[in-house]
């Protein structure tokens, strides 16, 4: 819940790893519940804080979603942010949905990364429903594609590492991924290596 998110970065370094998904930039960038009258500054910028945890050593991932990258109707708007800043990938300004209702699977084209090794990904029968289209930045790692979109993939900020998953944890665009036996093992290395553990 954005209520409960740490309200200071003392608060924020406690963490290993942040994670973003469904969530959009207002929503971090603003205090839920907050009327007139104001009391100024409103708080502290939520998503700087974010950066600021990264450039530090900490974990930073965004996982697709309709409120994840631009999102529906380009609402969730992290295009120009602090936040796509830190990310290995540019966001589109505009809706960058990508609904796949007849179902797919992405290629695993790096798999040896930390993130995916050990895991059979060859005989993996999970479908997938949907994703956010974003850029690779030219820095970032490829870990996996559909097409020339990628899925997942890696980067650093500073002393902290960042990632992407482009498609959601859960249905509808997470189809039954959640069910495939590797899906536990799958988040536990990714949020281990973007723990630098």
């Amino acid at each position: 819940m954005p209520a409960e998110f740490p309200a200071t970065a003392e608060e924020l370094a406690e963490y290993d790893v942040v994670i973003f998904s469904d969530v959009g930039y207002n929503t971090m960038l603003f205090y839920p519940g907050l009327t007139p009258p104001y009391e100024y500054p409103l708080g502290p910028d939520r998503c700087r804080m974010v950066a600021d945890f990264v450039r530090a050593g900490g974990g930073f991932i965004m996982v697709g979603g309709y409120l994840s990258f631009a999102g529906f109707n380009g609402i969730a708007r992290y295009h120009g942010t602090i936040i796509e800043e830190v990310l290995p990938v540019t966001i589109s300004p505009y809706d960058d949905r990508v609904e796949m209702v007849e179902g797919f699977r992405f290629e695993i084209v790096d798999p040896e990364h930390p993130v995916v090794v050990g895991l059979d990904w060859a005989n993996a029968t999970f479908t997938m429903c949907g994703y956010n289209r974003v850029s690779l930045k030219s820095d970032a790692h490829l870990i996996a594609w559909h097409g020339s979109d990628p899925i997942i993939a890696t980067g650093s900020y500073g002393a902290g590492r960042t990632a992407v998953v482009a498609t959601d944890f859960a249905p509808h665009w997470g189809g039954d991924f959640i069910r495939w036996p590797g899906y536990p093992q799958f988040w536990a290395q990714m949020l281990t290596w973007l723990a630098g553990n």
